[in-house]
């Protein structure tokens, strides 16, 4: 049932989002960036020692968006919502119908 809905609930997920761009005025990004730490190492064959070690992390930023082709795709997903549920619902009655409960 999840796959027959799949494409509806990422509609929904991507309109949500795109309230929320539109209620901050901008888009938030997640990027990875490297940090270097000085942690303790402990390899094999070799005594334990502190070292440096280049670690990913994630930081999250503001990007600046165009709101109008955000009001446009959000407007775009509302009109296609209907039809996906629709389709949504009736795969899922299929998978009931195909994989009934005991």
């Amino acid at each position: 049932m999840a796959q027959a809905t799949k494409v509806y609930r990422d509609a929904l997920a991507e309109q949500r989002e795109l309230e929320f761009t539109l209620a901050r005025g901008y888009a938030l990004e997640t990027v990875v960036m490297p940090v270097q730490k000085y942690v303790w190492c402990d390899p094999p064959n070799a005594k334990p020692h502190f070292c440096w070690r280049t670690e990913g992390q994630a930081v999250t930023r503001r990007v600046k968006v165009d709101l109008n082709a955000v009001r446009a795709r959000s407007a775009e997903i509302s009109r296609r919502l209907p039809g996906l549920r629709d389709d949504a619902n009736a795969g899922a009655a299929q998978c009931r119908a195909t994989y009934p409960r005991d």
